[in-house]
This record gives C-alpha cells, sequence and structure tokens, in this order.
C-alpha cells in the first residue's frame, strides 16, 4: 500500500454533538494545509451527528465517514486510525475547533525539526471566552532540555490537575507508527484517562518533540457543561485501575526512573482523590459506599507507593484531606467529607 508521506489524516470520533459538529468540520475544511483527508467516525450517535457527517462528505472529497456501533470514544478513535491512509495522525474531538494555520504549522514544524510529535498551542472556550490552555513555552525540547523535561515533569510539575506535558491526543500531530507501537497501553473500556494511557507512552519513545509558538495556529477545547469530563462517570473507577496498571508496565517497559515512578504514584493518588469525588457525584452514592470505595482502593497493587506521598501541591484542603483519609480510613471524617461535597455537587448543579 502506498502512503502519503506529505498527507495528514484528522481522526474524529463523533457521538451526539450535533449542536457542534458544523464548527468543528468547517474549521477542518477550512485548513490552510490541503493535504489532508478527514476521517468523521459515527460511533452510533442517536442525534443527527451522522446525518451532518454524510452531508459533509457528499460535499468535500477528503471526507470519509464510517457509521459503526457505540463502543465508546477508545474504540471510535481506533477505528479512525485504522482507516487512515496518512503516515502522520492528528486528532480532533467534535465539539473542538481549530484556527485556520493549525494543521500547516504542526506539519511544517514537524519537517522542519525533524520530530515525530508536535505540540501545538492550546485554548479552552467556555461561554465565548478563550483562555491559554497550555503552559509549556514554545521550542524545540531535545537532548538535555527534553531529559530534564520529562525527568521531573512526565506527569506534572506540581500543579493540581494541569500537567505541563498535555496528555491529550488532540492538540498535537503524530507519527502513525508512534501511536501503532504504544496502542498495547490502551483499553477499550478506560473512559477516563484514556489520552494519558497514549501519550505518556509515547513521550517516553521519542528523544524530542516540538512545541508551536502561539500564532494562528490554535487548538480550541471547548468546556461544556454534560460533557463527558465534567459528569458522573459509572466506570471512573474501573478506568482508573486499567489505566494506572498500564501505565505502571509502559515506565517498567521504557526503563522508567525512580523519578518519574514517583510521579506515577503522584499522579495515581491525584486518579483516587477524583475517583472518590466522582463517586459522590452518583444520585444513588452512600456514606457506607464511599468508605467501602476507601477501602478498595487501598487494596490495589499501586496504592502501597502513595503511602509516602504527603500533601499534593495546589490542591486545596479538601483534595488533601480525602488522601489524608485515604491512608487513615476514619468513618467519621468520611462522613463530614462526603456530606460536605455531597451538599457542593447539588448546589453546582442548580
Amino acid at each position: 500500500m502506498n502512503v502519503d508521506n506529505a498527507k495528514v489524516s484528522v481522526i474524529v470520533p463523533v457521538y451526539n454533538v450535533e449542536s457542534y459538529l458544523k464548527q468543528c468540520i468547517d474549521s477542518l475544511e477550512k485548513q490552510t494545509y490541503t493535504n489532508i483527508e478527514v476521517i468523521l467516525v459515527d460511533d452510533g450517535s442517536t442525534d443527527k451527528s451522522g446525518e451532518i457527517c454524510d452531508r459533509y462528505s457528499k460535499k468535500y472529497s477528503n471526507i470519509k465517514v464510517y457509521h459503526k456501533k457505540n463502543g465508546g470514544l477508545v474504540s471510535a478513535w481506533q477505528y479512525g486510525l485504522n482507516k487512515s491512509m496518512a503516515n502522520n495522525i492528528c486528532f480532533v474531538d467534535p465539539d473542538d475547533y481549530v484556527e485556520k494555520n493549525y494543521i500547516l504549522s504542526l506539519k511544517n514544524a514537524m519537517d522542519k525539526y525533524k520530530t515525530d510529535v508536535v505540540f501545538a498551542p492550546t485554548y479552552n472556550y467556555h461561554a465565548g471566552k478563550i483562555t491559554v490552555l497550555g503552559r509549556l513555552k514554545s521550542g524545540l525540547y531535545k537532548g538535555e532540555k527534553y531529559n530534564n523535561l520529562i525527568q521531573y515533569n512526565l506527569f506534572n510539575d506540581g500543579h493540581f490537575q494541569d500537567r505541563l506535558i498535555t496528555p491529550n491526543r488532540w492538540g498535537k500531530l503524530i507519527k502513525k507508527s508512534l501511536i501503532l507501537e504504544n496502542l498495547k497501553y490502551v483499553d477499550l473500556g478506560m473512559t477516563y484517562g484514556e489520552d494519558v494511557s497514549i501519550i505518556i507512552p509515547i513521550v517516553l519513545s521519542i528523544k524530542a518533540f516540538y512545541v508551536l509558538p502561539y500564532k494562528e495556529n490554535g487548538y480550541m477545547y471547548r468546556i461544556r457543561n454534560g460533557s463527558m469530563i465534567q459528569a458522573y462517570d459509572k466506570n471512573r473507577w474501573n478506568s482508573v485501575k486499567l489505566v494506572y496498571k498500564n501505565l505502571y508496565k509502559a515506565l517498567k517497559d521504557k526503563h522508567a526512573t525512580d523519578t518519574m515512578y514517583k510521579q506515577l504514584y503522584i499522579d495515581y493518588a491525584i486518579a483516587l482523590i477524583l475517583s472518590y469525588k466522582n463517586y459522590i457525584k452518583s444520585p444513588t452514592a452512600t456514606v457506607n459506599g464511599s468508605y467501602n470505595l476507601l477501602l478498595e482502593m487501598q487494596n490495589t497493587c499501586l496504592y502501597k507507593n502513595i503511602k509516602s506521598v504527603k500533601n499534593i501541591k495546589n490542591t486545596g484542603y479538601i483534595n488533601n484531606l480525602i488522601l489524608f483519609n485515604l491512608k487513615h480510613k476514619n468513618y467519621i471524617v468520611n462522613k463530614i467529607l462526603f456530606d460536605f461535597l455531597r451538599l457542593g455537587f447539588k448546589f453546582k448543579s442548580k
């Protein structure tokens, strides 16, 4: 099979996003880099998303549409990856959009600096307001500069839930071979942290990457009410167990340093905190259920490694109290936390 090394495959996993999908696809069709194929994977949408995809595929020859039974986000983007005809992969989520020079800037940087991964500028887009999302400075990360970055900032740099090296599929141009090589660390059952499971192993597989400066080449990440990351996820805890089991294996396979493992343990502690809070969002959550979750967390294979994790920087009093109670499992403290968080989530939902 002949593969065009200049071509970029843009993979868009689509599920029930009829309100935002047109803006996403329009932004891809307006790209100044024209050697692209847009792969829309309709993952069993029940709204008009599938129809919108079909209309665009009839209008533009470079748009391909595939309709499949709902299998989740991971299955959708992997399906698109298998259909790709290019060596260069770019993921765009269907409720987001990109600026006109997005792909041109990514591809030019990949060719100029001979890197297999290029990071784009990323922005949060919420209620009409745009704010910078990424904090990593632009430039080439190679040699000692690259090694120092991943040595101490592979997972985080002390900012709670705000990684310096953004672990998202989107906002990057990646060589297809790198993704295929590291797919073994991604599980179809993941509904949380699935991007971390592919991007962290990829970063550990390379020797350099480039970060674009902020111009007309950004990725706009839309924050919307009811999105998967904001809502209660009944599969969150199962996902966390899968994600961190695979991340631990990836670090072992790629001969990570002790410093990198320590970062993993801190990140795991954060994931436990978020899983606990996620459970309390459930309409059927109980005090006993939250306490039993703490006990289950203590029985995971990675738990013993977070005992040395003290208060996490910039996380706030409540999150550190959850971490404290995870280690000491006091039922009274747990009830106080449960009642406080339950009340807070109810207030936010109004």
